[in-house]
């Protein structure tokens, strides 16, 4: 079942990316699977939960599952709008400084051959801050943040999980949890980032193709994988 849910997620999501608004069909099947991608992904991550207190006992947890992946996505609007609004007013001060600084800072400014300025070393710097604190917030703690969510959801249900949720965060965050989700990004990021994107010719069509097929395949099972593991191995330190 986790397999199964994580090709059709796969399936899914290509889909969206793949098919182009030309029609009233292609609309309607974008906005379709708009609806369907976040329910297989919820669907999949109640499977990764579940997947360690299901005791062997399959039945058990495919219906606990089925009972959780709503509950999942419904604990997640919230957050998720938090989030966006966070990211929103996020661009909005960093444009309202980045005005500031280039027109009150001349020394940031130097004069280009072209005759257009170019951004001075203080600027540059805080933009790679700003990149760096984004992603460290977008891709780290927020998801963190998240699992931890839905690991109290599926434990004590969503409205003791909404109630309790400053107390999920304070776990989220303790040493053993972000060791082992730091552990875990290695594994379902870092490693299938290499795999893909490093440069690997053995100069033969065919064997390229197979290469990358395999790259792939490894990659695929080290995300889907490595996120049931990281997430489980969660799961049972937040049982402890």
């Amino acid at each position: 079942m986790l397999a199964g849910s994580a090709v059709a997620l796969v399936a899914a999501a290509y889909a969206l990316i793949a098919i182009r608004e030309a029609n009233t069909m292609q609309v309607i099947a974008t906005g379709g699977l708009v609806l369907v991608v976040p329910i297989l992904f919820f669907v999949f991550e109640s499977l990764a939960i579940t997947f360690v207190t299901a005791d062997q006992n399959i039945r058990h947890w495919l219906n606990h599952a089925w009972r959780l992946w709503w509950q999942l996505l419904a604990i997640s609007v919230v957050p998720v709008l938090i989030v966006w609004g966070l990211s929103l007013l996020i661009d909005f001060a960093w444009s309202e400084l980045y005005q500031k600084m280039t027109l009150s800072m001349d020394e940031h400014m130097a004069p280009a051959p072209g005759g257009a300025p170019i951004p001075g070393p203080g600027i540059l710097l805080l933009e790679q801050a700003t990149v760096t604190l984004r992603l460290l917030f977008f891709g780290f703690v927020v998801p963190l943040a998240m699992i931890q969510l839905w690991i109290a959801t599926a434990r004590h249900g969503m409205k003791s999980a909404a109630r309790g949720a400053g107390s999920a965060m304070c776990t989220a965050f303790a040493p053993r949890t972000l060791l082992t989700y730091f552990i875990g990004l290695i594994v379902i990021a870092v490693i299938p980032y290499l795999l893909l994107f490093t440069e690997m010719h053995v100069h033969d069509v065919w064997w390229d193709m197979i290469l990358l097929g395999a790259r792939m395949a490894v990659s695929g099972v080290l995300l889907f994988g490595g996120w049931v593991v990281m997430v489980g191995a969660m799961t049972a330190l937040d049982k402890e």
